[in-house]
C-alpha cells in the first residue's frame, strides 16, 4: 500500500511553489499517494486538468489543517514555505512534517518575530529543505536546523514545457519578457524602467510583462507616465505563460531578492538567455553561457543590446541556456533525494 503525503500550502495563487508541488506530485505518483491542500484559488482548475486531488481550505491554519488530516489520514505532511510549515508544525497532529522552504524573504537574513516563531516550530519539523545554497546562506537561522536541514535544487518537467509552449498559436515576439508576480520582490518597476532607458535608444523595442500581483495598478500607471504604451503589453495572469516565453529573445529577472525562480529553468528549457540581478539563486545558476547577471539599470540595457543586434552571440547563448537546462534538470536524482526525505522523516 502506498504512503500517503499531503501538501500542505498558504498560498492561493499558481506561483513557483505551486508548480513544484504539481511538478512534485506527478514524478513521486508512482510510488506515494498524494494531496494538495490548500485555500481555494485559480490553481484549483490546473490540478482537475492534472487529475491531482484538492483538498480545499477556507484557510491555512493549524485548525483547517487538523480537520484536512482526520478526513484524509495521511502519513506524513510536506509543508511549503514559512506559513505552511509553522501551521502544520502546530497543528499537533501526530504526523511527521517536511518543512520545504522556496522563497527567500527579507525577516529571514536577522532574528525578527518570524524568524523567531519558525525556530520554536523547528522541534516540530523533521526534514527541512532548502532550494539553494543561497537560501541557506541568508538565513539567520540555519545554524538551529542542526541534520535537518538538505538543499535540494528544484527542478522542471522539460517535455511539459516545451508541450505547452508549441500549445497556442500565439505568433507575437518580443524582444524581452518579465514573466511573475507583480510585487515588490519581483520588482516588476525597474523591469519597466529598463525598457524606457531601451526605448530612447530604440524607439521600437517590444516587452511583454506576464502575470499580476499587489502592484498591477502602479505598473500600468508607470508604462502609461513613462510613455511606453506602444512597447510595453501587460496581459496579466496566463495560466500558460509558456507561448510568451517561447515568442521573447530574452528573460529579465529583476528581483531585489530571490530563492531559486522556476521561470529560470524554464527559460532555459526553451532555449532563452536569462539577464537577472546578482541575488539569491540566481547567483547559482546563471553564468555567461546562458545570460548575465546585471548590477544597474545601465547593465541591462547595454547587454540587452549586444543580444539584440548581434544574432551569433544571441544563438550562443540560447544553446547554452539548453545546455544549463540539461544539467540542472536531473530527474532520477531529485526523485531520489526527496524519497530519502521521506525515509528519513518517518
Amino acid at each position: 500500500m502506498k504512503k500517503k503525503v499531503l501538501h500542505v500550502l498558504n498560498c492561493n495563487n499558481f506561483g513557483g511553489a505551486e508548480r513544484v508541488v504539481l511538478s512534485l506530485i506527478k514524478l513521486m505518483s508512482a510510488d506515494y499517494e498524494m494531496a494538495f491542500a490548500a485555500p481555494m484559488g485559480p490553481f484549483e482548475d490546473v490540478l482537475k486538468k492534472e487529475n491531482i486531488q484538492f483538498i480545499p481550505m477556507k484557510s491555512c491554519s493549524p485548525k483547517n489543517i487538523r480537520r484536512v488530516v482526520k478526513s484524509w489520514n495521511p502519513d506524513m505532511i510536506h509543508a511549503h514555505d514559512f506559513r505552511a510549515s509553522v501551521f502544520s508544525a502546530f497543528s499537533f497532529t501526530g504526523v511527521p512534517v517536511v518543512s520545504h522552504l522556496h522563497t527567500s524573504n527579507r525577516w529571514m537574513r536577522k532574528f525578527s518575530v518570524n524568524s523567531l516563531v519558525y525556530v520554536t516550530a523547528l522541534p516540530k519539523l523533521k526534514k527541512i529543505i532548502s532550494v539553494s545554497n543561497a537560501l541557506v546562506r541568508e538565513m539567520s537561522f540555519s545554524r538551529f536546523m542542526k541534520n535537518k536541514l538538505r538543499v535540494i535544487p528544484n527542478i522542471i518537467d522539460v517535455e511539459q514545457i516545451i508541450l505547452k509552449a508549441n500549445s497556442c498559436n500565439n505568433n507575437q515576439e518580443h524582444d524581452v519578457a518579465f514573466i511573475g508576480r507583480l510585487s515588490p520582490e519581483k520588482d516588476p518597476l525597474k523591469f519597466i524602467r529598463i525598457v524606457s532607458k531601451l526605448q530612447k535608444l530604440n524607439s521600437q523595442i517590444n516587452a511583454v510583462m506576464v502575470g499580476d500581483g499587489p502592484l498591477m495598478r502602479t505598473c500600468e500607471e508607470l508604462v502609461k507616465e513613462l510613455k511606453l504604451e506602444n512597447n510595453i503589453t501587460l496581459v496579466g495572469y496566463q495560466t500558460n505563460p509558456y507561448p510568451y516565453l517561447k515568442n521573447t529573445k530574452m528573460l529579465l529577472v529583476t528581483s531585489s531578492y530571490e530563492a531559486y525562480p522556476l521561470v529560470v529553468l524554464e527559460s532555459f528549457a526553451l532555449g532563452k538567455p536569462v539577464l537577472a540581478t546578482p541575488v539569491g539563486g540566481l547567483v547559482d545558476n546563471i553564468d555567461q553561457s546562458c545570460g548575465f547577471l546585471c548590477s544597474t539599470d545601465e547593465e541591462f540595457v547595454e547587454k540587452i543590446i549586444h543580444l539584440l543586434n548581434d544574432i551569433a552571440f544571441h544563438h550562443y547563448l540560447s544553446d547554452g541556456a539548453i545546455k544549463r537546462s540539461g544539467i540542472i534538470n536531473n530527474k532520477d536524482l531529485y526523485i531520489r533525494e526527496i524519497k530519502e526525505i521521506y525515509s528519513e522523516a518517518g
